[in-house]
């Protein structure tokens, strides 16, 4: 099930009382932003590669792993590290046996009491989950495309 539909049985479930947000367990959160963002890039990848021409790949690595996925568009791959609470996101090309690893953004998570996530660049603006994921797979289309 994807991040989105358990935040909204979450907030379902909540009232919003004096101003305030309560939940039946305020402690609780959707899990690992770091891993619900892996699994729900997966359910996307699948339905992409129902439709696309060209597949992308994704490779999980085994634990114990900073890295939390590796997609493989040709000879271009994005890499997803989670590196001390943040997420390093990384393109990789190789070109006539030669392969730079060019990073690409950190982001850091940013949960709200549903356990939502939004994803923060820097100083910068806030993204969710949603934008994030469409943004990874734009990235790795277009360096893909651009060879």
């Amino acid at each position: 099930m994807q991040s989105h539909e358990l935040w909204l049985k979450k907030l379902a479930k909540s009232r919003f009382n004096n101003g305030r947000w309560e939940t039946d367990n305020p402690s609780s959160n959707l899990g690992n932003p770091f891993e619900l963002l892996r699994d729900d890039l997966l359910e996307m990848l699948e339905v992409y590669n129902n439709h696309a021409s060209t597949p992308i790949k994704a490779l999980l690595p085994s634990p114990p792993s900073r890295t939390l996925i590796t997609l493989l568009h040709g000879s271009t791959q994005l890499r997803l590290i989670q590196n001390e609470g943040y997420l390093d996101i990384s393109l990789i090309m190789t070109r006539q046996f030669q392969t730079s690893e060019v990073p690409m953004t950190r982001l850091s998570p940013r949960c709200d009491q549903f356990g939502g996530t939004m994803w923060q660049r820097g100083q910068q603006e806030l993204s969710t989950d949603q934008v994030i994921r469409n943004s990874i797979l734009h990235l790795i289309e277009t360096s893909h495309s651009n060879r």
